[in-house]
């Protein structure tokens, strides 16, 4: 009794109150149909509402798209969440929801509707009110709204219009198909006495059933009898003429639609007004494959072409269908053909006879089947590919600047290198796509010396990220040049000599093709250069120092020089009047600062089975896994992008004339056709795999290529080396499988 009495002491604290009530209409949508729902909002709370969640029934409701107007929307086929605007207390919020069913009758179940007054969704409350629909085939209700007049007003191959009048405001549906229990639906928001509802992608030739069906929003639907109409046998499609490109403000080619009906639209005096154009939004969620876009246009003369752009503008297609061309108002629709995964700028344009131009978008269309999938990566100086140890390390010169090149699929929009050193420091390297080529690109640079591991992390358009190692980099110490007490030599110059095999005679080696200058300025004491196989010297020398060479050494592939030198001071002898420095020549032996190796790191395949696949062959047919059982084989990850790769290919091609091997070159995120026309160019008869998805990069761990899989007689991985090989090697290596 005493705690009851304390607290009913204190004052009683007003909280803020989320509530809001939510209505659904219509109540029933047909089997297998498209539709559109109208959802009414209203906050009944005394907070203001700030995020919104709606989710689908069952999963026999498939969101396509909404009308999110001022709100930023996040939608799936399941669900959509919308932020960035706001319901105040005793508002309502109005959007439509596009939605395709399923097969068969559901009964009533409730939407999914909460809102919260907090952006993240926290503190948010079910909304209550009419939230139910249910799939079932129409029934005419009892209380019809006074529909009348139901009936075609526009009818082409493709395309009709059915209108009607209602007594009251009601919303617009109409159910078709071929047959009587329709399947497809076409609505258009909002309530009015004069209904006009379009169909469109209708085939010619063909007989349609429709009925027409609205409700008033108080219960009152009405459903019409059915009805039938047959598209004409082939569409009356236009050839239209347009002034010459000199006459137009952007050139355009003439339109030209095998067709009987020729219609020539001739230029509007004096017109100068462009078009204007609506691109009708599409949901802004991952598309598995393009959906069905449509955009209308209008002018004050005659509409002639309607086309769209999936890159911005860049390229221009006609839309697969138009209706109207030659008329003040014209609509098109079209489904862009996008067979790779990526982020695809939408954009539409429409032209009238006078040439005028108006445009509408980009808007962003994601495909995404696939999470995005790295492959290999080149490292290069110059033109000069470095080639990785056989146990795949590359080595590169501390403050060098080499450029990374590679390619990814899956729709990529992102794509990071990131290094971790051995102090588990970390630098990220980002790349961007060459839009030619499609390859990713970047530069690497370290500025201290020690071992990297390299992953790479790649983002697509849908949010999907993957990450996975692709191997090390050894970064050494820049060569020196300094005197006898360790002192940078302002100006010093070190000089690379190459021995001419042709003239047997020892030239000063010519860096500009590979982007490097020779001699060169030592700067901050430290310098490095990158020279292609071949027999060399280097000379360090200086004003007021002796001069020092290195000993003679080859390299058998291209190779950073980072020898230090220490240059002594020069003697100065003086005769008379005349002061002579005597020559001071020395030899030292080193000419590479060695790469630092991790010792005893193993391969984690070495000693698995290979993994399971099943790949197209270059030739015809596929390949599968077990294909490869019954004899060693070398299975190589290559690309014909990647110099280093085709330097493989040949000692590849003659070591597969062994019959008792197998030789597999596997050409990572390639189509067969475009490695086949490569083969072919390439006068090389080699056969393979290729992996147009990247689908084995993960399993057989690639990085830096080419990359070689040596596989015995049942299967499982024996051994794993890097970098290009020769036909000696190739065999001597299976040969002891």
């Amino acid at each position: 009794m005493i705690g009851i009495l304390l607290l009913s002491a204190f004052p009683r604290i007003a909280h803020a109150i989320t509530s809001c009530n939510a209505t659904v209409s219509p109540g029933s949508v047909v089997p297998g149909s498209e539709a559109i729902l109208q959802f009414d909002i209203v906050n009944t709370g005394s907070q203001p509402i700030t995020w919104v969640h709606i989710g689908q029934p069952t999963p026999s409701y498939d969101i396509n798209g909404i009308t999110q107007g001022a709100w930023t929307d996040s939608t799936t086929n399941t669900q959509t969440t919308l932020t960035g605007s706001v319901i105040n207390p005793g508002n309502t919020y109005s959007l439509q929801l596009a939605m395709a069913t399923g097969p068969s009758e559901e009964p009533a179940t409730d939407w999914q509707i909460s809102t919260a007054p907090n952006s993240d969704g926290s503190g948010g409350t079910d909304c209550s009110g009419q939230k139910a629909t249910s799939i079932a085939n129409a029934v005419a209700p009892p209380s019809p709204n006074g529909e009348s007049n139901v009936g075609l007003t526009y009818l082409s191959a493709t395309t009709a219009i059915i209108g009607w009048f209602s007594d009251v405001p009601s919303t617009s549906y109409v159910y078709y198909g071929t047959d009587a229990s329709y399947g497809k639906t076409a609505t258009v928001p909002g309530q009015d006495n004069s209904h006009s509802v379009k169909l469109v992608n209708l085939r010619p030739n063909t007989v349609y059933h429709y009925k027409v069906a609205g409700s008033d929003g108080d219960g009152n639907n009405f459903f019409s009898a059915d009805n039938t109409f047959v598209t004409p046998e082939s569409p009356q499609t236009i050839t239209v003429i347009v002034p010459g490109p000199s006459e137009t403000k952007e050139p355009l080619s003439t339109s030209n639609v095998s067709a009987k009906v020729t219609l020539t639209i001739p230029p509007v005096p004096d017109d100068k007004t462009a078009p204007t154009i609506s691109l009708i939004p599409f949901a802004n969620k991952p598309y598995v494959r393009a959906p069905l876009i449509s955009f209308s246009a209008a002018d004050n003369g005659a509409l002639a072409r309607l086309d769209y752009s999936t890159d911005g503008g860049d390229n221009w297609l006609p839309a697969d269908t138009i209706d109207g061309l030659g008329t003040k108002s014209a609509s098109a629709t079209f489904t862009p053909v996008l067979t790779q995964d990526g982020n695809y700028e939408v954009m539409v344009r429409a032209v009238d006879s006078n040439g005028n131009v108006t445009k509408a978008g980009p808007q962003t269309l994601v495909i995404d089947k696939l999470p995005p999938r790295f492959g290999n990566l080149a490292v290069t100086f110059g033109s000069q590919v470095l080639e990785p140890t056989t146990d795949g390390t590359i080595a590169i010169a501390v403050g060098g600047n080499y450029k990374l090149t590679g390619q990814a699929v899956g729709g990529a929009i992102l794509v990071d290198i990131v290094a971790k050193g051995m102090n588990n420091e970390m630098k990220t390297f980002s790349l961007s796509q060459n839009q030619l080529t499609g390859l990713w690109g970047g530069a690497l640079s370290f500025e201290k010396a020690g071992i990297y591991e390299l992953k790479v992390r790649a983002l697509d358009g849908a949010g999907n990220q993957t990450e996975r190692l692709l191997g090390e980099i050894s970064a050494v110490p820049a060569g020196r040049v300094v005197d006898s007490e360790n002192r940078e030599i302002a100006n010093s110059v070190i000089t690379a000599h190459y021995f001419e095999p042709s003239m047997q005679r020892w030239v000063v080696w010519d860096g500009a093709p590979y982007g490097q200058t020779n001699p060169q300025i030592v700067k901050n004491a430290n310098y490095h250069m990158m020279v292609p196989a071949g027999k060399y010297y280097l000379e360090a020398s200086a004003s007021g120092h002796g001069t020092v060479l290195s000993k003679q050494f080859k390299v058998s592939a291209p190779q950073n020089l980072t020898a230090s030198f220490t240059l002594p001071n020069r003697t100065l002898l003086h005769i008379g009047k005349y002061t002579l420095a005597s020559p001071s020549y020395k030899t030292v032996s080193n000419t590479i600062n060695q790469p630092l190796t991790i010792l005893s790191k193993k391969n984690t395949i070495i000693g698995t089975k290979v993994v399971n696949f099943t790949l197209p062959r270059i030739s015809k047919g596929t390949l599968q896994t077990v294909d490869l059982y019954g004899k060693p084989t070398i299975l190589t990850l290559v690309n014909t992008w990647s110099p280093n790769s085709m330097d493989q290919l040949p000692a590849l091609e003659a070591a597969s004339k062994n019959g008792n091997i197998g030789v597999v070159p596997l050409f990572e995120g390639e189509d067969p056709s475009s490695v086949r026309a490569y083969l072919r160019l390439a006068g090389l008869q080699l056969d393979g795999i290729a992996d147009p998805e990247n689908s084995q990069v993960e399993g057989l761990t690639a990085g830096f290529g080419p990359k070689h899989i040596f596989i015995d007689r049942s299967g499982h991985i024996k051994k794993v080396m890097v970098g290009v090989l020769s036909e000696e090697e190739i065999l001597q290596t299976l040969g002891g499988l």
